[in-house]
């Protein structure tokens, strides 16, 4: 009797271990087949010039690459104007929330509409022109590589690089948008802040990586600048001035900044020069360097 009990207790185990892995296949199997949920976020942050609108009509992602390829269309949250310029921590915009299948994302497609603007700090209003000239759309193709995974969450951030994508004519009678846009992971950029002083003597901050350049506002009252979106890497800082101010230029070099953490610089005192008014230019002439702004 003991050896036939231990057969059934045997045999019974047998039955629960083809139970297991049968759910354990199954499972597994309903894991492979859940979708990914993709967010797609449009960051604004500082300009020189008051408001850039650009007329967004239609968001697509291609999947694959060649005759693998397949083109989805995104539902925006809302068609038509969205302004890339506010506050200098910068805001993420919602543009899209669609659930897909596991897949590899080569590209983002934005299709612009022709009614694109510019407010510049007068108030004044100009027209921004694509690099289709008065086309009826515009198509913009974004290099990305991302794998989503079963059932993963995944939100991807747009930057257009305002001071590399606005082109203004010689005698800033017309602008031209040619966008210069990174894309990355939603919370894999790290930021770069820090205080130039005196404050109110310095517009503008530039931080070149590469042939990237990104720029900053100084407060007035504080003299405190923040690049919310600067990607990993080694940064040069130039702290621009007005001539007319009697303060010099000046950079600060070897900045490294890293993913996910906030890389605090220490306080930029600039120092004053001795201004001669007969040989100053106009005070509204600011001229950038030309270092990675195409």
């Amino acid at each position: 009797m003991r050896r036939k009990n231990s057969r059934l207790v045997t045999a019974a185990a047998g039955v629960m271990m083809v139970c297991t892995l049968f759910f354990t296949a199954c499972e597994r199997a309903s894991n492979n087949t859940q979708p990914s949920r993709l967010s797609i976020y449009l960051t604004d942050g500082a300009s020189r010039y008051s408001a850039v609108w650009i007329d967004l009509q239609k968001l697509y992602i291609v999947t694959g690459n060649g005759s693998d390829s397949a083109l989805w269309d995104l539902p925006l949250t809302k068609t038509g104007a969205y302004n890339l310029v506010g506050q200098p921590g910068g805001t993420d915009t919602l543009l899209t929330t669609k659930e897909l299948p596991a897949t590899n994302i080569s590209k983002v497609r934005l299709v612009l509409g022709n009614d694109n603007k510019i407010v510049l700090k007068d108030g004044s209003m100009q027209p921004l022109v694509l690099p289709g000239g008065n086309a009826q759309e515009t198509v913009l193709d974004l290099k990305v590589n991302l794998l989503l995974s079963p059932g993963g969450q995944y939100e991807l951030v747009l930057d257009i690089n305002l001071p590399r994508s606005i082109i203004p004519a010689a005698d800033s009678s017309s602008y031209s948008l040619n966008p210069v846009i990174r894309t990355f992971p939603r919370g894999s950029n790290g930021k770069l802040s820090g205080t130039v002083a005196p404050a109110g003597i310095c517009p503008q901050v530039l931080a070149l990586t590469g042939n990237d350049t990104l720029l900053a506002l100084p407060d007035s009252s504080s003299g405190n600048y923040l690049f919310p979106t600067a990607l990993s890497g080694t940064y040069e800082l130039r702290f621009m001035t007005d001539s007319l101010e009697g303060y010099r230029p000046d950079t600060l070099g070897n900045i490294q900044v890293t993913s996910g953490n906030t890389t605090e610089v220490d306080t930029m005192f600039l120092q004053p020069v001795a201004v001669d008014s007969s040989a100053l230019p106009p005070s509204d002439t600011l001229t950038l360097p030309p270092v990675g702004i195409r």
